[in-house]
């Protein structure tokens, strides 16, 4: 099976559409996933809507978070690791990450996963134990994930992100 991301996106589909169908039928989306992935055709960090969405900010923006588990999985699995740092560092049109929508969503289960993927990608490439990029990139109203936690009151996500910073992140923060 082939999914074409870009042309759902411009179809009468709503993408909120193509999300649910895709969670509610995950053993169909998990060997499109492997199909994909393993071919090199997954459109990794192509935009595939009007705000410039990745297929990984599309699933997050729409509580889908099982489905972007799966995604990240399978992308770790077939060692596709600048592929899985391209989807956690893309911005949407407002400057997004994934990881600040998660995190807008207040949604501490996601966050921690976007950040131990990040993480595993960055120690597979050799880039280990150094400071997350996704932790420092802001959107276009230079908001970080961590300024983002805060002003959402999540303690929890706050805890995750900081507890997740190597050592130059919370001397930037003043911890």
């Amino acid at each position: 099976m082939i999914l074409n991301f870009k042309k759902l996106a411009n179809s009468n589909c709503t993408i909120t559409t193509v999300v649910k169908a895709l969670s509610s039928h995950p053993k169909v989306f998990e060997e499109y996933l492997d199909q994909a992935i393993e071919s090199g055709t997954f459109p990794f960090s192509e935009t595939i809507s009007k705000y410039e969405n990745t297929f990984l900010q599309l699933i997050i923006a729409n509580e889908s978070f099982d489905v972007a588990q799966l995604l990240l999985k399978k992308c770790l699995k077939y060692e596709r690791y600048e592929e899985v740092l391209s989807l956690l560092h893309a911005q949407d049109s407002n400057g997004r990450t994934p990881l600040l929508l998660a995190t807008l969503l207040r949604n501490s289960d996601i966050v921690k996963m976007l950040i131990d993927t990040e993480r595993q990608a960055l120690d597979h490439l050799g880039q280990g134990g150094r400071s997350l990029p996704s932790l420092v990139i802001k959107d276009n109203k230079c908001f970080t994930p961590l300024d983002a936690a805060v002003i959402i009151s999540s303690t929890e996500i706050v805890s995750t992100i900081i507890g997740s910073s190597d050592e130059s992140f919370k001397r930037d923060i003043d911890i």
